[in-house]
């Protein structure tokens, strides 16, 4: 498909503008990452949460925008750019078919080379609402569907809440089908890519709490043999149940758990793993607000934590950074999605970490234009661009359709 050039709104920011990003979010002398632009879609509605996911892999980023109502009310859209001389270009929009109402088709969105998958948690399948993932591969220019995938079991709701792509798998996460507790404590569905895209395994916690939904399935992560995902559980030296986060390795055996990471001193309301991420022989877990720690936690593949990230700017209040809510990787670079106690308003930032000497070190501190809590809702990183997304930011026309910030590497 020809790039549309027209259809993109997108705000060039000047030197002066650029400068004084820098001067806000440089940390430590480091002042290399630059504010750049920050852009929408021509087609995006009001309340339409463009930015509420992102994936970004080489010159392709893909925008999750689940609120969109021009097909029909939040059935939602998911938009396709390229990096194309120094800017991110509008190529495609992608949505269902056949758009229904309350789909929310691009809440959560993932690219990997050739391959993006895109979640619609509230699609219709034979009638009956339970959600469904939409693969698309690249043929020539063009971004084609060629799979819609649904849960392999019956009785199965709020599929697709979580996805993510690696290589020739596609991971998606579901409430999963009641248990003889009549309680759903949630499941992965892995999909694997041969001639066409086939269900290969079923993961589940297998120490459930007996009569408290596991939410097996959140803070989904995978990179090539490696899965990552929380579970609520009750472990046998524990008297409550626990946010647990555990690491799977595809084998000889198929999927075995290689190891569970947790925070002994945090209660089930925590939210320890709502957000994971594997990369470099490492695993990062996000524990973000309500928690009296805000801090991504940094473990090895065997579960040994090595290090506890925290801002800077750290607040004394439980909450208030809601640290880890997003996570993107890039080499040595580490992308963390929070907020700004010591704004006036409630702002989001994303802060900006560099392996050094085997250490993650902060290096800036980004921030929007304006006050903005929206700021830091998903991350992406490139190897020339950060990306940011605030889902209830407002376009230069003053539509509320949410926007993606831009940062120069």
């Amino acid at each position: 498909m020809k790039a549309d050039l027209s259809s993109t709104w997108s705000l060039r920011l000047g030197s002066a503008i650029a400068f004084w990003a820098v001067l806000l979010g440089a940390v430590g002398g480091h002042a290399e990452i630059r504010l750049e632009s920050r852009f929408s879609s021509a087609r995006a509605t009001q309340g339409a949460n463009f930015g509420a996911s992102l994936s970004a892999d080489g010159r392709w980023l893909v925008v999750g925008s689940p609120g969109d109502d021009e097909d029909a009310l939040r059935s939602g859209s998911a938009y396709i750019f390229r990096r194309i001389q120094g800017e991110w270009v509008e190529i495609d929009r992608l949505r269902e078919a056949v758009p229904t109402k309350g789909a929310e088709f691009g809440r959560a969105v993932a690219v990997a080379r050739s391959t993006i998958a895109i979640s619609a948690p509230k699609a219709r399948v034979d009638g009956v609402e339970k959600g469904a993932v939409y693969v698309y591969e690249r043929v020539g220019s063009s971004w084609v569907e060629v799979a819609k995938l649904i849960a392999p079991e019956a009785k199965v709701k709020k599929f697709a809440g979580a996805v993510a792509v690696s290589r020739d798998r596609i991971a998606v996460a579901s409430s999963g089908p009641r248990d003889e507790n009549r309680v759903r404590n949630g499941a992965v569905y892995v999909f694997r890519r041969e001639d066409e895209w086939k269900h290969e395994s079923t993961l589940r916690e297998d120490e459930p709490d007996p009569f408290t939904p596991a939410g097996f399935g959140i803070g989904l992560s995978l990179r090539g043999p490696f899965l990552v995902t929380r579970s609520l559980v009750t472990l046998a030296d524990q008297l409550v149940a626990q946010n647990v986060v555990s690491a799977f390795q595809f084998g000889a055996d198929g999927w075995v758990r290689l190891s569970r990471m947790l925070e002994p001193r945090f209660d089930r309301v925590e939210r320890f793993g709502a957000t994971t991420l594997i990369g470099g022989g490492q695993i990062f877990v996000g524990v973000g607000q309500p928690s009296s720690s805000d801090s991504v936690a940094v473990f090895d593949r065997q579960g040994r934590r090595v290090a506890r990230l925290r801002p800077s700017d750290r607040s004394v209040f439980p909450g208030v950074n809601n640290f880890g809510r997003a996570l993107a990787k890039k080499g040595r670079t580490l992308i963390v999605g929070g907020q700004d106690p010591f704004s006036r308003g409630s702002s989001g930032s994303a802060y900006v970490f560099e392996r050094q000497d085997g250490d993650w070190i902060e290096t800036a501190k980004l921030q929007p234009l304006e006050a903005n809590f929206s700021f830091g809702d998903s991350v992406a990183v490139t190897s020339t661009s950060i990306l940011v997304g605030a889902t209830v930011e407002a376009r230069r026309d003053g539509v509320s359709t949410g926007v993606v910030y831009s940062f120069r590497r």
